[in-house]
């Protein structure tokens, strides 16, 4: 059912969702890719429901190779993962934690979450949350490479 009218969602109602998050133009494309595996992969479980944790880990797998960019981090660099790639652009003010209400903070959520899928588990996720998980993520990707001009 859509949230505000209470009818059946459409599948334009699904397309619209996920045209709508985007990433920055600003971001190198192999992010912007990245990224729009995710989306197609959200758009698809339309079709197949089992295709919507395959988009949330796409778009938290994206986040961290953007970090990765944005901070320079050389290929192949052992690093501690999410976690500490996200509370280090947190700390330098590159991103901001915007979704303080999530317990442990927003670094601490998503690599929970990105671990939850990267590890293995037969859990599903609403619809609704896959779709506000990719938000989260375009949100700090946009972050990393915001519109030219604007430079955190």
């Amino acid at each position: 059912m859509h949230p505000e009218t209470l009818e059946p969602i459409t599948f334009e109602h699904h397309y619209k969702e996920v045209e709508a998050v985007t990433i920055s133009a600003t971001a190198p494309v192999e992010v912007i890719d990245a990224f729009d595996r995710a989306r197609n992969a959200f758009l698809y479980s339309w079709f197949v429901y089992e295709l919507g944790s395959l988009a949330e880990m796409q778009g938290y797998s994206t986040l961290e190779m953007a970090l990765r960019i944005r901070m320079k981090i050389r290929p192949g660099k052992k690093v501690s993962g999410l976690s500490y790639l996200l509370n280090d652009a947190i700390a330098q003010g590159i991103v901001t934690d915007s979704q303080s209400h999530f317990e442990g903070g927003i670094a601490y959520f998503i690599s929970k979450m990105r671990n939850t899928w990267g590890h293995g588990t037969d859990n599903l996720l609403d619809p609704s949350a896959t779709i506000q998980a990719l938000r989260l993520s375009a949100d700090l990707i946009n972050q990393l490479f915001p519109p030219s001009g604007v430079r955190r």
